[in-house]
């Protein structure tokens, strides 16, 4: 999908996409103090040559539990923005008193190949009520300009954001700046429970760069202060390295008390300056005092994180919003 135009949206039409749906913020009908848990499995295939996409939406696991711990009545509903017409809106089938629903239904969106970059899915997971309250059981949102096509994956579920979040961390505009990779842990042949830490398909997006300067990428393992960077250097707005970040030698059973940052810094003639970076902790990693409060994450590096620590033998395709470098 590497030669399809980019079209930009204007941040008025995200927004007027947002309040034409049905379930949005503020909906006094829905209910959205669930503590959400589980996935959604799924995959996207486009045929450049129909200008058509399918959703596969295979199944759920482990989704959280309704009021007095009931299982959910979950459904998924489908929108792709910006779009501000309800035709956009599709729904699978409701599927009765379970955490793990299988659904197997694959829906069509018709998208021409000007458009697909600009575009995002946007699938949210639903209790069904027969008072018609329902319950918000965890959303995903998938930017089309960097995803994976013609495979199944399996997506984290996640909190609704509030609106005053949208523009940044959800809808994805252009002034937005991400981070993607795939992490994984490639156990040893000799030894499985040691292996390497691999970070690899390291990519920016809309990165603040001047017109002559280096883009490196460092990552860091805490704790330790183990550093590594990449030799090669890129330009641009959207710098790839192919080459990945690797630590060697850890045990899988201390995975879950490390944590990774992942920076980018601007190489001037003179001095090096960190621009932005991601940083993945574990929820209830505990450090000393001399790194607790400098090595903290936000919720969506937290969630990315415990998510590959379920299955760290997989590849985990992660996308995070990248946060500016403070002195």
């Amino acid at each position: 999908m590497k030669g399809l135009f980019k079209i930009k949206s204007s941040l008025t039409d995200l927004y007027t996409s947002q309040s034409s749906l049905n379930s949005g913020f503020g909906d006094t009908k829905s209910h959205h103090n669930l503590d959400i848990s589980g996935t959604i499995e799924l995959k996207l295939c486009y045929n450049i040559n129909k200008g058509a996409l399918d959703v596969f939406i295979k199944k759920c696991t482990d989704l959280a539990r309704v009021k007095r711990n009931q299982a959910p009545n979950p459904y998924c509903k489908l929108y792709l923005l910006p779009d501000n017409q309800k035709t956009s809106k599709l729904k699978t089938t409701v599927k009765k008193d379970t955490i793990e629903p299988e659904y197997n239904e694959v829906f069509r969106y018709q998208l021409n190949n000007e458009d697909f970059n600009s575009r995002i899915l946007w699938i949210s997971v639903w209790s069904q009520t027969s008072l018609g309250s329902n319950y918000f059981l965890g959303e995903i949102h998938i930017s089309f300009n960097n995803c994976t096509l013609d495979r199944f994956e399996e997506y984290a579920l996640l909190a609704r954001m509030s609106k005053d979040n949208l523009p940044q961390t959800i809808l994805q505009t252009d002034d937005s700046t991400e981070l993607s990779f795939d992490l994984t842990f490639i156990t040893n042949s000799t030894h499985i429970e040691t292996g390497t830490l691999q970070i690899n398909a390291i990519q920016g997006k809309n990165i603040n760069h001047e017109k002559h300067s280096d883009i490196i990428c460092k990552g860091l393992l805490m704790p330790g202060d183990i550093k590594r960077k990449l030799a090669i250097s890129r330009k641009g707005p959207s710098p790839k390295w192919d080459i990945p970040l690797r630590w060697e030698n850890l045990s899988r059973n201390n995975l879950k008390t490390i944590s990774i940052e992942i920076s980018l810094w601007r190489q001037e003639r003179f001095r090096k300056t960190m621009m932005s970076f991601v940083r993945l902790t574990a929820i209830n990693v505990q450090f000393d005092d001399k790194f607790s409060k400098s090595f903290d994450s936000t919720d969506a590096e937290k969630r990315a994180w415990e998510f590959f620590l379920q299955k760290p033998t997989q590849i985990h395709h992660i996308q995070l919003p990248l946060r500016p470098a403070t002195n």
